[in-house]
């Protein structure tokens, strides 16, 4: 679905549950909100590198999603930072399998 602003939001499951992920074209790493981590029954992990994010946002803790699927397209194993921003009317952000290289096969949204 797309945001009044033009953004898009795509529809994703991750360990049975529905997330919506806002697309995050020159995105390098998948996040997903704190709040959901709980949710999804996963535990958070602190990285080893702390990435620096957009509006100076720093993340430096991980899940790893074992069963993420966008649409009918698996992705093994997909780790997530935890998103630190309030990304209102999204869960948390998706990055480009074109950028990231997280997806067995480019995206089509046609």
């Amino acid at each position: 679905s797309t945001l009044l602003d033009g953004r898009i939001l795509v529809p994703v499951i991750v360990e049975g549950r529905g997330l919506s992920l806002l697309l995050d074209t020159a995105g390098i790493s998948t996040t997903v909100k704190w709040e959901r981590v709980q949710d999804l029954g996963l535990a958070p992990q602190r990285t080893m590198r702390k990435l620096k994010g957009a509006a100076g946002t720093v993340l430096n803790s991980f899940v790893t999603g074992e069963n993420f699927r966008i649409g009918d397209l698996p992705v093994a194993s997909k780790p997530m930072y935890l998103e630190t921003r309030p990304l209102f009317g999204a869960d948390g952000t998706l990055s480009s399998p074109l950028s990231a290289g997280g997806a067995a096969r480019p995206l089509s949204f046609s």
